[in-house]
């Protein structure tokens, strides 16, 4: 489950940036400033995400708080390919799928890194995060090139219709019971 479930973040993430770019700057024909300004707005999601953890341990517990930061993670990228017609209202789509997605993966990485550091035993931190990395990292390229390939043959937008349903593949080896339950560590 674990190694599924980062192959399909990891490679999950890379399909959106690759197909939201190609998609927004070139078919929607938003420019780079707009792009760059969109991605500086999701920046913002990620550190508002990174922020939100500790109240969300405090309020829900360490299992809920990363399902939820799942939830955020994945479904906030069905808004970039959701809208066509007025440049505004496509940016604004787009911003706040980005901030949204961004916020849910942020925060979800922070969760994550919490709950291995908290089971782990500290000789072995290290070890654990290293292969977490490399399974994790290591599929970034694979997904790159991935994208590359769907977006030249099925076009950007239908990729950024699959790139959140790849993420979505990473919820489900961890939205169960035993997580659903995991309040304190």
């Amino acid at each position: 489950g674990s190694a599924a479930q980062n192959w399909s973040a990891g490679a999950g993430g890379s399909l959106v940036n690759v197909a939201f770019l190609v998609f927004f700057v070139r078919q929607l024909d938003m420019g780079t400033f707009a792009y760059g300004l969109v991605t500086v707005i999701g920046g913002f999601g990620a550190i508002f995400g990174a922020v939100c953890v500790p109240f969300l341990f405090e309020r829900i517990g360490y299992g809920p708080s990363l399902l939820v930061a799942l939830a955020f993670s994945t479904n906030a990228y069905f808004l970039l390919p959701l809208y066509t017609g007025p440049d505004t209202a496509v940016f604004w789509a787009c911003a706040a799928g980005l901030f949204l997605g961004y916020a849910g993966s942020a925060a979800g990485s922070v969760i994550a890194v919490t709950v291995r550091q908290k089971v782990t035993p500290p000789e072995l931190h290290a070890r654990m995060n290293a292969t977490y990395r490399l399974m994790n990292f290591g599929t970034i390229p694979i997904g790159a090139a991935l994208a590359g390939v769907l977006v030249d043959g099925i076009g950007a937008r239908t990729t950024l219709w699959l790139a959140p349903i790849v993420l979505l593949a990473s919820v489900i080896p961890v939205a169960n019971r035993t997580i659903w339950r995991l309040r304190q560590l």
